[in-house]
């Protein structure tokens, strides 16, 4: 008799506490009215492909990012809003179309325009109430959609558009038996089930457009169900593909939908409190074969476990905010991450995540005898299925690891606190006591035992270590050891000058450990003590000669051939081979130096306990996940060495509020398939809007004028979990130096944009670590009117018009002084007749220089002129082609004129000595790829490729000098080549100069031409294969900067092959 009734204790514990271990009633998040929804009541709930969660509710439609609710509502007079406020069933289709079933009707959302479409189908009838009100959607394997209504049965072909009524047919049997089908639902193998209010049951069948819908009848109903199954309200399916279904003031039936055999049921049974609240149900979720979720009229939640058939009831709980709210379960899901989402009647929506299961929480509950008797944990042992907790103030229980529940308290007032624990062979147990010392306990007998403490130096007791033939302990200052065969006690002295120093920390902490040589090691407050056992001879180890007094050795853990030391301070690693202490602080990456206990797992991962939370250390690629007291964990300090990992792979941590237990590899969090999307843009404060794109989450480029530079974009990854501890970072391309992480702050802000092009990009951190996908944005701000190309033309022309204006009235000035000077030099002497001489060199190349302006200048602007007159007088015939093709030549006319100007002033700058020269050591390799870049688009028109040799070419010259060389130069090949030639730069790189060589493909340059290079005073113009102007003037001033560099220039030519250019620039002054 005695034994039956421990058996059945024991059972009971056992179904107790695991139901228990299930969920945690405190981890229920509610989103209400007060949240953004627009109704507490709630009919529906899907998750879309964007990864939206989407609530239908009796007072609009509402969309949630984790963050915030963005609602949708019937507008009277426009056609692209809801049908009905009323919304009574969400459904995604395989095309990831969002349908939406009202009371007044049936919409689909275009996410792109962030609209609705009304189907038409959904007739009204005449006479008839509610016809259509939608009840339920469900879309069959070939993609035809069915909707449920009170008025009967639609069928909706996907492919074509069409769509066929199904109505009750008093001449066809198999017809359907009633107007109101109430839900439907479809399992894994396409069977189509409808439940009608007043009918029950039926089984769909379809052969073409013709319906077969027969009564579904169960066998063995069990008592207190009747057939037909009058009013069954919500089906779910299990992983064996058993039909479970609530029926209306029944209960729950689990039914093979081959045979109709009923395999179980689940009725209310008054005074069972552990039976299903009511029998009324109103929704039903098969989670796993122990969680099978229940819904009721007006009864709270029900989490029934099928297997021990018990249900847990989770009564609400209104004052606290992480628990569930109201009863009326009408809707229950189950979101792409694992998270459930019940809604209720009048109370909103309640979530459940499955990542706050993953640390059982063991704590002291008042008034319940086989709860933890004291929260102050301090140390475990584990042996067999049982682990022993010692705990602050005398507490000793026993926790059975397989009923993950309480067995056994006991309680010794006198020790203290219990600092460590070990058991013998013989079961019992030795503990290390604060009050009392070493002491021996007996669970069989409940006898305790005193060691004689005069044998004992130092005093209290801190750590323990069993090993074959007795047990060593740890004192203040001294380690002992127990021989259980003589019964004596080896003490000895570990000398600990720096714990019973002036600055020495207040807390002391010792640990015991064995290497895989048999020895003993522990520590003081910064060594760590190696005994050799077999002649006591003791090694002593400075944790860390570079920091201070201050360092306190917390706990250590034995590794891989190496110890594990946890401090104040950080994580040490030594090394048992080379015995190198090694820090890990650094590379660890985690914010938690206080260590206070540390354990390896089987994956060589380390699970260390801080005075904040828990840290997963991966040894092998020194990175870290930190488990935080507010994120999952319900201790907010953790207890010195008060750690372990049992046999079968658990890890068991205890701190300030009992202890938490969990599986490392059960702990998945390294994943984010969370996506990240744009929520809202924000242009000068409103919202943007385009013709094509009105949903924020679509858009993938802003083109922008330029007074629309005030920029908000707001952001959201969507999961649904700890949203409080999601990171988000974002840059601007092209604005942005480098990434700006912003913390959970999801709105980003640009003030005064620049006219460009950018690139916007963001991605965010979950509470998982992991960073999710990034999402980006092309962004275009337009330039004002007066940075475009054409205002820039505009006033080129009249700044050329104003120069060479001027340029005109100082020739005619000179001209005049020269008349008068003339005259002058006649009455000097011969010193005046050599300078006129001089003089008069000098203007003829003036003359030669002038002569080349006019020539050279005449001919664009006669282009320029002649092409706008054209323009002028045919503007309104020519084709808008045709006009490009003229601005184009004027265009052509003005680079030209740009050109020439240019080379003239530099080698007029060159000439006065107004270029400041300052060479340096330079790489010409880059300063052709600055040519190059200059010079792209003259190429591109004419289709010539630039080859630049891709090679370090160290040369010592002005780099201002000589890229203005190289550019004219280049560009004269460019002029003289066919299009679809090349111009190619190559290097030579000798001992005390460098050559760079540049080959066109080009006319190549005649002999007589040739020998005119270089020369102002030899007038020569020839025009480029597409009828550009040269003249000669860029080489000329190339010749002279590149000997100004001490370097020199030759080129070789062949009439219809090419060009080359030969430039040799010192390396070194």
């Amino acid at each position: 008799m005695k034994r039956i009734f421990l058996v059945f204790i024991v059972s009971f514990i056992y179904s107790f506490f695991s139901m228990q271990a299930q969920i945690d009633l405190d981890a229920f998040e509610n989103y209400n009215i007060y949240d953004g929804l627009p109704s507490p009541s709630i009919s529906s709930i899907v998750q879309d492909g964007q990864g939206f969660l989407w609530f239908g509710t009796y007072d609009g439609l509402s969309r949630f990012d984790g963050n915030s609710f963005v609602n949708f509502r019937s507008v009277q007079g426009d056609s692209n809003s809801l049908p009905e406020n009323e919304v009574t069933m969400l459904f995604i289709d395989s095309r990831n179309i969002l349908w939406v079933g009202t009371a007044r009707g049936l919409a689909t959302y275009n996410p792109v325009m962030n609209e609705f479409k009304k189907q038409s189908f959904i007739l009204d009838f005449p006479g008839h109430r509610n016809t259509r009100y939608i009840t339920d959607i469900k879309e069959t394997r070939n993609g035809d959609l069915w909707i449920s209504t009170t008025y009967g049965l639609y069928r909706y072909f996907q492919a074509t558009g069409k769509s066929i009524h199904y109505l009750p047919d008093t001449n066809d049997p198999f017809s359907l038996p009633d107007t109101l089908i109430h839900r439907s639902y479809l399992d894994s193998e396409g069977r189509y089930w409808l439940c009608f209010w007043h009918k029950g049951l039926y089984q769909l069948s379809v052969s073409g457009n013709t319906i077969q819908c027969k009564p579904f009848v169960l066998r063995n109903l069990p008592l207190g169900f009747s057939e037909p199954l009058t009013m069954p309200t919500a089906m779910s399916e299990d992983d064996e593909g058993n039909i479970w279904v609530g029926i209306y003031q029944s209960g729950v039936l689990k039914f093979d939908p081959v045979t109709g055999k009923v395999l179980t049921s689940f009725s209310h049974q008054p005074g069972n409190s552990r039976s299903i609240s009511d029998n009324r149900i109103k929704s039903i979720f098969w989670e796993d074969k122990n969680k099978v979720w229940i819904g009721f009229d007006e009864k709270e939640l029900n989490l029934l476990d099928p297997v021990r058939r018990t249900a847990l009831h989770i009564t609400p709980e209104y004052k606290s905010m992480r628990s569930v709210k109201a009863n009326f379960t009408r809707y229950i899901y189950k979101d792409n991450a694992g998270s459930l989402w019940f809604g209720t009647r009048f109370n909103g929506v309640n979530k459940l995540s499955d990542k706050v299961n993953l640390f059982m929480h063991v704590l002291n509950i008042e008034n319940d005898s086989m709860s933890l008797p004291e929260n102050d944990v301090r140390s475990f042992c584990q042996y067999d299925s049982i682990l022993w907790v010692g705990m602050n103030k005398g507490y000793l229980s026993a926790f059975n690891l397989t009923l993950n529940a309480i067995i056994k308290n006991f309680h010794f007032p006198e020790l203290h606190s219990i600092r460590d624990i070990e058991v013998a062979n013989d079961n019992k147990i030795w503990l290390a006591t604060y009050g009392k010392g070493l002491v021996c306990f007996n669970p069989a007998t409940k006898r305790i035992d005193y060691f004689n403490n005069d044998q004992i130096k130092g005093f209290p007791v801190y750590s323990l270590l069993m090993v074959e033939n007795g047990l060593w302990f740890r004192s203040h200052e001294h380690l002992n050891f127990l021989n259980f065969q003589t019964k004596k006690i080896l003490s000895i002295d570990i000398n600990e000058s720096q714990i019973i120093s002036q600055n020495r920390p207040t807390q002391v902490n010792f640990s015991l450990i064995s290497s895989d040589n048999g020895y003993i090691w522990t520590n003081t407050n910064s060594e760590i003590i190696s005994l050799n056992p077999a002649d006591y001879v003791k090694t002593v180890y400075n944790i860390d000669l570079s920091s201070n007094n201050s360092i306190r050795i917390n706990c250590m853990a034995l590794g891989a051939n190496l110890i594990w030391v946890g401090t104040n301070q950080g994580l040490y690693e030594m090394n048992l081979s080379s015995n190198k202490i090694t820090r890990h602080l650094q590379s660890a990456g985690y914010l938690f130096n206080d260590i206070q206990g540390v354990v390896p797992d089987k994956y060589r991962n380390l699970w260390i306990t801080t005075i904040n939370g828990i840290v997963m250390y991966d040894t092998k690629a020194k990175s870290s996940t930190t488990y935080t007291s507010r994120l999952f964990i319900n201790n907010t300090y953790f207890n010195p060495s008060a750690v372990c990992y049992t046999t079968t792979g658990i890890v068991i941590a205890g701190g300030s509020n009992g202890f938490n237990t969990f599986k490392p590899e059960k702990i998945d969090l390294q994943k984010n398939s969370a996506r990240m999307v744009i929520t809202s843009i924000k242009i000068n404060n409103a919202e943007y809007s385009h013709p094509e794109v009105r949903n924020a989450s679509f858009v993938s480029k802003l083109q922008l004028k330029h007074y629309q530079n005030n920029l908000t974009i707001d952001l959201a990854l969507l999961n649904f979990n700890f949203t409080d501890f999601t990171n988000y970072a974002y840059r601007m391309d092209g604005f942005d130096k480098d990434w700006i992480y912003s913390g959970n702050k999801r709105s980003v802000s640009y003030i005064n944009l620049p006219p460009g092009r950018y690139t916007f990009r963001a991605k965010a951190n979950s509470y998982e670590g992991v960073w999710s996908n990034e999402v980006s944005l092309f962004i275009r701000v337009a330039q004002p009117y007066w940075r475009t190309w054409w205002f820039f033309i505009i006033i080129l022309a009249l700044i050329i018009s104003a120069l060479y204006f001027a340029f005109k009235f100082r020739v005619r000035t000179i001209e005049q002084m020269n008349e008068k000077l003339k005259h002058l030099v006649q009455e000097r002497t011969v010193e005046i007749l050599a300078q006129k001489e001089e003089l008069r060199k000098l203007n003829v190349s003036k003359d030669k220089l002038f002569s080349i302006i006019g020539h050279d200048l005449k001919n664009p602007f006669n282009a320029i002129s002649g092409f706008s007159r054209l323009l002028i007088e045919n503007f309104d015939t020519y084709s808008k082609d045709k006009q490009i093709e003229i601005l184009k030549i004027m265009q052509n006319s003005t680079d030209n004129i740009i050109e020439l100007l240019d080379n003239i002033l530099e080698w007029s700058r060159a000439n006065t000595d107004r270029i400041k020269f300052k060479p340096m050591p330079c790489d010409v390799n880059v300063l052709c790829e600055k040519a190059f870049e200059h010079l792209k688009y003259a190429a591109e028109n004419k289709t010539i490729k630039l080859i630049n040799q891709d090679i370090s070419v160290i040369a010592f010259a002005d780099v201002d000098m000589i890229t203005t060389a190289l550019r004219n130069i280049i560009s004269n090949g460019i002029k003289f080549t066919m299009p679809g030639g090349s111009v190619t730069v190559s290097y030579l790189i000798k001992e005390t100069s460098v050559v760079v060589k540049i080959s066109d493909t080009g006319i190549g340059i005649r002999p007589e031409v040739l020998r005119k290079l270089f020369h102002v005073d030899k007038h020569f113009s020839t025009e480029g294969t597409m009828g550009e102007t040269g003249t000669g003037i860029g080489l000329i001033l190339a010749k002279e900067f590149i000997e100004r560099n001490n370097g020199s220039i030759s080129v070789e030519s062949t009439v219809g092959q090419g060009t080359t250019f030969f430039v040799e620039l010192p390396v070194r002054t």
